[in-house]
């Protein structure tokens, strides 16, 4: 179906809260308002979100998925399971239980720090324009 694992994220954020506002969708995956436009220009171009004015608000949008979308949703939901599944497979119980707790411990003390951007800086040693993260 080619979706990223961002689009996936978001599908199953839009499916578990029907009649989201964009604004909170945002804000749920961490990425700005103007980029949330383009993601949910995409998934409505694909046909698997439909964007409507919310019934309050006439500066907002509700998000919800479109007819179809759930069946999609629930097949890539499937092949992502088999994928972790055979993923794990040389992992014992324990090890795969070990690997997500080392796992949540990270994601927990990222989300601890302040979100800094990182600084893109061009390289005096590159003339073709090429950027790289500045250390």
């Amino acid at each position: 179906m080619d979706i990223t694992p961002g689009l996936f994220g978001m599908l199953q954020v839009i499916a578990a809260n029907p009649g989201l506002a964009q604004s909170r969708l945002a804000e749920a995956m961490g990425v700005n308002r103007s980029t949330i436009v383009k993601v949910v220009d995409h998934l409505e171009r694909r046909g698997l979100i439909i964007r409507e004015p919310s019934p309050t608000d006439s500066r907002s949008r509700r998000l919800l998925l479109a007819k179809g979308a759930r069946v999609a949703l629930q097949r890539m939901e499937r092949l992502v399971l088999e994928h972790e599944k055979q993923f794990t497979a040389l992992l014992s119980a324990s090890e795969l239980a070990a690997l997500i707790e080392l796992l949540e411990r990270l994601y927990r003390r990222t989300e601890a720090v302040p979100k800094v951007r990182n600084k893109v800086a061009r390289s005096p040693s590159r003339t073709n324009g090429d950027r790289r993260p500045a250390n």
